[in-house]
């Protein structure tokens, strides 16, 4: 079926008013582009203008680690085009701290100001050397932060 109510991304066409599957057109099924590019195809709420994604799919992700003696954060932020994007409210993004390389096992939280911070009582009251954090996307990292004490 040509699928007239399914998703699509990367949709261009040679001539105005031509459905996706004209042969005058290219446009890739949202699904496919998912299975094919995982979260990097993801088309957001201000990706959407009329039946047309931005050009470029992809999105660049930066990330900065701040600490204190009870909280480590995790500011992950993504921009596509002029866009920022919060990633902490995506289901599919995660964050694991570190404290010189060992996994930190408390679950993190978010929030827009801060980012992903884990949080207890004398978190850092120990000796450490450096701290990192990680943002994943499933199995793929999209970005990583670390911090180290000067000797």
């Amino acid at each position: 079926s040509s699928g007239i109510n399914a998703e699509y991304g990367g949709f261009s066409c040679n001539y105005d008013d031509t459905m996706p599957s004209s042969s005058h057109c290219h446009a890739e099924r949202y699904e496919d582009a998912m299975d094919k590019f995982g979260i990097k195809a993801r088309c957001f709420n201000f990706d959407k203008i009329a039946v047309k994604c931005f050009d470029n799919a992809q999105f660049n992700v930066t990330v900065s680690l701040t600490y204190s003696k009870n909280t480590i954060n995790c500011r992950a932020m993504a921009y596509k085009e002029d866009k920022s994007i919060a990633l902490g409210w995506i289901d599919e993004i995660s964050a694991k701290f570190m404290i010189d390389d060992r996994v930190v096992n408390f679950k993190p939280k978010y929030n827009k100001k801060q980012g992903y911070f884990i949080r207890g009582k004398n978190l850092l009251n120990g000796e450490f050397s450096c701290l990192s954090c990680e943002v994943h996307a499933g199995d793929t990292l999209l970005g990583k932060a670390e911090k180290c004490k000067e000797d």
